[in-house]
């Protein structure tokens, strides 16, 4: 998430959304950014990158390559502050990358309601979740791995509700938004990107996990009073297949829409149809 919060004396909220987000650019390449502050009426930032040049007016200039964050600073109140994240990478054959860093987003919203002979339930299904990793082990020249020791860093937003209605007198719900890094239980090449050049495709397979204990906490209501939470949450392993690979090896990026059925905790086992979005973009880097 590319934002920051707390409240302006503690009534409001202020925010800073950089745009644009995560890009990839090429040494020797120029990028124009811009800041929106929201909580303030002074829109003014100053800009600064742990890597390249960045002029007052959010102008980048790459002049180095590597992985770099670029950050605006609110004028205003310096406290505010928010980063992305630029990659800055060279034109190289394949056979020359020795690690790829990159991220992977899913998107879904669904939301439905049922009932049965006794109850009507309200549901809600919503998750936008990025992970970012470094791909940097290899036994041959075309498949690169993750290190199991190299950590995972989760960013995000998600609210799941299953409620007894009207009233919401029992219920589930997890809310998150936030970002935190992990270390997954060490599983020797379990994530791992795979090229091939005759075909001229690329896959990769990020192995499910599950993370507990983890920030991200469901929570048992009965009439209103919490009475139980779980402070574990994981996700599935995400497979992409057959991409065509690009002429040359700057970057790895695409988007794959599914269709899914979620189904509730409880209440009829109804499911609801919806459209998972995944996002990804891995870059090369040294």
């Amino acid at each position: 998430m590319i934002s920051c919060s707390r409240g302006d004396g503690g009534s409001k909220q202020v925010t800073i959304s950089i745009s644009p987000k995560n890009e990839i650019i090429l040494i020797g390449d120029e990028l124009q950014y811009t800041a929106v502050v929201t909580g303030l009426s002074d829109q003014r930032v100053s800009w600064s990158a742990t890597g390249g040049e960045i002029d007052e007016n959010g102008l980048y200039r790459a002049t180095e390559l590597g992985t770099f964050d670029v950050i605006a600073t609110s004028k205003a109140d310096p406290t505010k502050t928010a980063k992305t994240k630029v990659y800055v990478v060279a034109v190289k054959a394949f056979d020359e990358i020795k690690a790829w860093q990159g991220s992977i987003t899913w998107k879904y919203n669904v939301s439905w309601s049922d009932a049965d002979e006794i109850s009507a339930y309200n549901h809600l299904y919503q998750e936008d979740i990025t992970l970012e990793y470094r791909l940097d082990e290899q036994e041959i020249y075309d498949k690169w791995y993750r290190h199991p020791d190299s950590s995972i860093e989760v960013s995000g937003s998600l609210h799941y509700l299953d409620e007894q209605a009207p009233g919401g007198k029992f219920y589930l719900e997890t809310k998150w938004n936030g970002q935190f890094t992990f270390v997954p239980e060490s599983r020797a090449k379990s994530d791992y990107l795979e090229i091939n050049e005759e075909t001229g495709t690329y896959s990769f397979y990020l192995r499910d996990q599950s993370i507990n204990p983890s920030p991200i906490i469901t929570r048992y209501y009965d009439s209103g009073e919490e009475v139980e939470n779980w402070k574990n949450w994981g996700y599935g392993a995400v497979l992409i297949e057959n991409q065509p690979l690009p002429l040359v090896g700057t970057t790895l990026s695409g988007t794959k829409v599914e269709k899914l059925i979620y189904y509730p905790s409880w209440g009829p086992q109804d499911g609801k149809e919806t459209e998972l979005t995944i996002t990804w973009k891995f870059t090369p880097v040294e």
